[in-house]
């Protein structure tokens, strides 16, 4: 079929299954949420159609083809609960057609797969910008928040405030603040300095470590040099650095899965404060399966006693990361570990 010829069969195919809906109405008088459901699921299911069907014939579509996208984001107070059909029609039709023909689409996701903060900020500022309708943009930028969530949610963590300016929606806001908590309560494999000396390949680095720096606070940056969002808080580490300034804690550079040009010509350029070590490639994934994070900038702290006392600590760009050193680095040796 032409593409408006298909597209009127298929409309006046999902015209009887509204009128199916009419007769369930009639026949079983659901509550009035269950209805929007059902009218969202036979709409939904009609821009499906339509939209895959537009992907495959993109060369011979009419430039009124796509009309249809008001009659598809119409809003209502059962919105959410319809939001899997709003979500399957932001991804084939938003995030694989209209989006992709903005300007600036292929930097955007770019700089999104390269996986850092400003890469996740960069998609949520392009979603603001080129997306003006409520529900599609909360739901748009919630979807990009929490896929990332998986990779590395401290990112999202760090950029919830952001976040929670443009999407205004508490329903999405409390999703992605209970994922986030979800991640941060996992359970590490590992509790104290002793347990990651006893590791498999990356021990005899934290053997080292605890040989050098046993009854210090050890503040652990986990990195790579593809990350940029490791790189760009290494001058606030150096400046928190030097504003601690006391010899009861070292700031200790674990980079991973990296080339050791790449690392040497970093570490040199910023100059970082503190102990520096390549981990191998083996050494890098024992680390990441017992700590249970996968992704990088990871910050640790370790307590004058060895026990890591947050696994999921503040970046340096954090005010609050200087006053959790701080109460550290004044608590007796014999203290027990701190919350996180």
């Amino acid at each position: 079929m032409a593409p408006n010829e298909f597209k009127s069969f298929a409309s006046g195919f999902f015209e009887l299954m509204d009128m199916r809906i009419d007769s369930i109405i009639n026949t079983t008088s659901p509550e009035e949420n269950a209805i929007a459901w059902m009218n969202n699921y036979v709409k939904y299911r009609l821009a499906e159609d339509l939209i895959e069907y537009g992907n495959h014939h993109k060369e011979e579509l009419p430039s009124d083809y796509y009309d249809f996208e008001v009659d598809f984001l119409t809003t209502g107070k059962y919105d959410l609960q319809c939001s899997q059909y709003y979500e399957d029609f932001i991804e084939k039709y938003y995030l694989g057609y209209k989006l992709s023909q903005a300007e600036g689409f292929q930097e955007m996701a770019s700089q999104y797969q390269e996986q850092t903060y400003e890469g996740l900020e960069a998609a949520i500022d392009f979603i603001d910008s080129n997306i003006s309708n409520g529900i599609v943009k909360n739901l748009s930028i919630t979807r990009f928040c929490n896929g990332f969530i998986e990779f590395d949610y401290l990112i999202v963590d760090s950029i919830f405030n952001k976040f929670s300016t443009i999407v205004t929606d508490m329903t999405c806001q409390n999703f992605i603040l209970q994922r986030i908590d979800t991640k941060k309560s996992a359970v590490s494999l590992v509790n104290k300095l002793d347990d990651l000396e006893n590791l498999d390949f990356v021990g005899e680095i934290f053997k080292e470590i605890k040989d050098d720096y046993f009854g210090k606070i050890l503040y652990i940056d986990v990195w790579g040099t593809w990350c940029g969002g490791c790189i760009s808080a290494f001058p606030y580490s150096n400046k928190l650095f030097e504003e601690l300034g006391n010899e009861n804690i070292e700031f200790i550079y674990l980079c991973i899965n990296s080339a050791k040009s790449n690392w040497q010509k970093i570490m040199m350029e910023y100059d970082l404060k503190g102990k520096n070590y390549l981990l191998t490639k083996d050494q890098s994934a024992i680390l990441l399966e017992k700590l249970g994070f996968y992704g990088v900038p990871r910050y640790i702290i370790i307590d004058k006693n060895g026990d890591i006392v947050d696994e999921n600590a503040k970046n340096p760009y954090s005010g609050a990361l200087k006053e959790e050193l701080q109460e550290l680095m004044y608590k007796p040796d014999n203290s027990t570990s701190m919350e996180p």
